[in-house]
């Protein structure tokens, strides 16, 4: 059966809210029509009110094979037709050299880390020292 693909765009926070797709329940398969897909967060299928895909529950994992999303939890009794909200986070190209200034900026705020955890580890060594 042939199911024609959705379209809705919210963005939310970095993550977009929907997308092109076609869902074929029987296969459990969800193929993704967009060059913005990277990575599935969630997916609900409204009409049974139940999520059908989140990564961070084995039994509602998957795998994934380029824009194909084969899904864990059974969905064969389930419509190509139900309605589906997909949760993705899309592909965010940048320079090498945005790459590389986000990369410097990270390990400057890794250094300011350590420095702010080693302060804090000989302040309660002190602290422990005064006490004994």
């Amino acid at each position: 059966m042939a199911f024609v693909p959705k379209r809705e765009s919210i963005k939310t926070s970095g993550s977009k809210l929907s997308i092109d797709f076609v869902f074929d329940a029987s296969l459990q398969k969800l193929t993704v029509d967009d060059n913005d897909f990277l990575e599935l967060l969630f997916v609900i299928n409204t009409t049974d009110n139940v999520v059908i895909y989140d990564p961070s529950i084995v039994s509602k994992g998957g795998t994934k094979d380029q824009n194909r999303m084969t899904l864990t939890f059974d969905t064969t009794s389930m419509s190509d037709a139900d309605d589906l909200i997909v949760i993705y986070e899309p592909v965010v190209f940048v320079s090498d050299q945005i790459q590389e200034t986000l990369l410097q900026q990270l390990v400057y705020e890794m250094k300011i880390m350590n420095l702010h955890m080693s302060m804090l580890t000989d302040m309660h060594i002190r602290t422990q020292d005064l006490g004994e």
